[in-house]
């Protein structure tokens, strides 16, 4: 094995640690006994629900619901045409290059699951405004909670969903980077996976990318 060879396996193994760990650390962010950014939002999230129920006007679940898919479905779009092009250079530049199939088995990968996310966010989403006319006997009887609860259960879902799609999309970046240089991949695969954990374990309820 060169010295190549080896410097672009440690690259890679570090790059799979770092997705694995954000992954591992989102997940105990959500156990933590401390309120978190993303919990906030969450109690926002909600108290918005039992606004627009309390106020009747079931509208503003079409009209948010709608805004929200029309993001989703523009990026989607995008990640399509993304997947084909990505998977177009990979068959072009095959030439017995290890390193450049795992890049692009990688992006592809990250990019199928992303398409996957933004799939499930559309359908949730979809399922909201529906919910909303449903009368609550039949949630408390069916879900086991009531209305409100249930309805903002699935949109903090479809948020998850969303954020998701964003991360896995973030770490096409570093894969691309690689092409150019191996070091700069590693430096930005830290920086990425440190916006995330940052983003994870933050205590301010502001608006962030992941």
């Amino acid at each position: 094995m060169t010295s190549h060879e080896i410097i672009h396996g440690l690259a890679y193994f570090i790059f799979l640690i770092a997705l694995l760990l954000t992954i591992y650390f989102r997940d105990k962010a959500r156990k933590l006994p401390k309120i978190t950014g993303k919990e906030i939002r969450s109690v926002y999230r909600k108290a918005w629900v039992e606004s627009v129920l309390k106020s009747g006007d079931k509208a503003q679940f079409i009209q948010t619901m709608r805004n929200n898919i029309s993001i989703s479905t523009a990026l989607l779009g995008a990640t399509i045409v993304s997947f084909g092009l990505i998977l177009n250079a990979g068959i072009i530049k095959q030439n017995g290059d290890i390193f450049i199939a795992v890049r692009i088995l990688s992006m592809i990968s990250l990019i199928g699951y992303a398409l996957f996310m933004l799939l499930l966010e559309i359908r949730t989403l979809t399922y909201i405004p529906i919910v909303s006319h449903v009368p609550e006997a039949y949630i408390k009887k069916y879900e086991k909670t009531d209305k409100a609860s249930y309805i903002a259960k699935l949109l903090h879902e479809s948020f998850d969903y969303f954020s998701n799609t964003v991360r896995a999309l973030f770490y096409i970046a570093p894969l691309l980077i690689w092409f150019y240089n191996v070091y700069l991949f590693i430096v930005a695969t830290m920086i990425i996976s440190y916006a995330m954990y940052h983003e994870d374990f933050g205590t301010k309820s502001g608006i962030v990318l992941f």
